[in-house]
């Protein structure tokens, strides 16, 4: 017989019961934007993507939002890795906001992106998160 059986049962009761009475309180939601800034024959430049963040982004998020340069790589349709220089745009918000009308507000710039800038994809990872 395993000696510590009892202590892993009694250690996993402990873990489960101070689980249960932590109650995380979530109260902003992370947006983070991965634009590719290679294009057919042409690449989006800085001052392209300034006038894409006046005009498109900074008009439904007014309060604020970070962004920086990047580089990235991802695999294409041909398996082959492609490596890419990429805008990263992350913007917090109230957790209360509605899903659809956030959903909405996020599809609205990464298809205006897609569009205006002849990309395949936009990457957007959404993550709870405090503001303390």
């Amino acid at each position: 017989m395993n000696r510590c059986a009892p202590f892993a049962g009694l250690l996993l009761a402990m873990l489960v019961v101070s689980c249960a009475s932590t109650k995380l309180a979530y109260n902003v939601v992370t947006d983070r934007l991965y634009f590719g800034r290679a294009m057919p024959g042409d690449q989006v430049g800085t001052g392209s993507w300034r006038d894409f963040l006046r005009d498109v982004v900074t008009p439904r998020f007014p309060d604020g939002l970070t962004w920086w340069d990047a580089q990235g790589q991802w695999r294409d349709s041909t398996g082959q890795v492609a490596a890419e220089r990429t805008f990263v745009l992350e913007i917090v918000r109230p957790y209360n906001t509605p899903p659809q009308e956030a959903d909405t507000v996020m599809n609205a710039i990464i298809n205006t992106y897609k569009t205006r800038y002849s990309q395949q994809a936009v990457l957007w990872v959404r993550t709870p998160g405090t503001r303390q």
